[in-house]
């Protein structure tokens, strides 16, 4: 099945609940709830072909490049109230980018067959990207991937962090090309070319703005921090270029420009899980919070 086939590369994004959707059809095995065991240490990845791979024709001249906000040491002293009402406007930032709880929130959806999905999906329908890009991502990764992308363009987040998420397993030798391996895997390889597409498709979802990327790049940190500077420089060229390529795609198709509105209270940073120093998009600003009590509840984020 091929929703999209307008450029060079094929792009499509989900926007739905996956913390239960993704988990489900992943047999569980979300990144953001286990650690990682890797094959080989960090520091002995070799710099690959894909390393020097850099800049060159990937950027338009147009493309901005932001370097992102530093976290401000200035201290937001919230109440409890403030707190509790915080947290509800994250809750419906998370739904917003696509993070619902299907079987609650939209349960007619898990009754449509595939045929009705791709026929939502065609007429720009979040839920059925997201949903539909969930039952294929165990059986037919690439289909899956085209339809997640599909739904990044309409806007969801969740999609991003599910084509990661699909590198992530990938990486792990769980799941192939040609869908899942026979036996399950933890074990990262970590000289996986997989493993670049995976951070540089969370570093997308963190752009804009998704939480859940947060926790996704921090349990990936010890494995980011030993790259090589060449291979981290590809991987932010990559981050850029499919910020970049899904934000023209959906402009092109007469969309309003992404808002890339964050969560208002997060438990880390967005800026101290990036792995590059610039971004092609204005980064989040984010305070140290804390209750009157001087307990520290993570971090007040928005924009200027």
């Amino acid at each position: 099945m091929k929703l999209i086939a307008k450029s060079s590369l094929v792009l499509l994004v989900p926007s739905i609940g996956f913390a239960f959707l993704l988990a489900k059809a992943l047999n569980g095995a979300s990144i953001a709830h286990e650690r990682i065991t890797a094959t080989a240490p960090a520091q002995d990845v070799a710099v690959s072909p894909r390393d020097n791979a850099l800049v060159a024709n990937s950027a338009a001249d147009d493309d901005q490049i932001i370097e992102i906000s530093p976290v401000t040491s200035d201290v937001v002293e919230v109440s409890s109230d403030e707190f509790a009402a915080l947290q509800e406007e994250s809750a419906v930032v998370r739904k917003r980018n696509g993070w619902i709880d299907l079987p609650n929130d939209q349960p007619a959806y898990l009754t449509y067959d595939n045929d009705l999905l791709e026929a939502l999906v065609a007429y720009g329908d979040v839920i059925a990207a997201d949903w539909l890009g969930t039952k294929y991502s165990w059986n037919d990764p690439a289909t899956s991937k085209e339809i997640f992308t599909e739904a990044a363009i309409f806007g969801s987040t969740a999609a991003l962090v599910a084509i990661a998420q699909m590198q992530y397993h990938m990486a792990t030798g769980s799941l192939t090309e040609a869908g899942a391996a026979k036996k399950m895997s933890k074990q990262l390889d970590v000289n996986s070319p997989h493993l670049d597409q995976s951070v540089a498709w969370a570093m997308v979802a963190l752009a804009r703005g998704d939480e859940l990327a947060i926790s996704f790049l921090n349990d990936l940190a010890s494995q980011v921090v030993a790259f090589a500077p060449a291979r981290k420089a590809y991987v932010c060229e990559e981050f850029h270029r499919l910020y970049n390529e899904i934000a023209r795609e959906r402009e092109q198709r007469g969309m309003r420009p992404f808002s890339n509105t964050p969560s208002p209270i997060v438990n880390i940073s967005y800026q101290s899980m990036s792995v590059c120093n610039e971004w092609p998009t204005a980064s989040p600003v984010c305070k140290p919070a804390q209750l009157a009590g001087g307990r520290s509840v993570g971090y007040v984020c928005g924009r200027d």
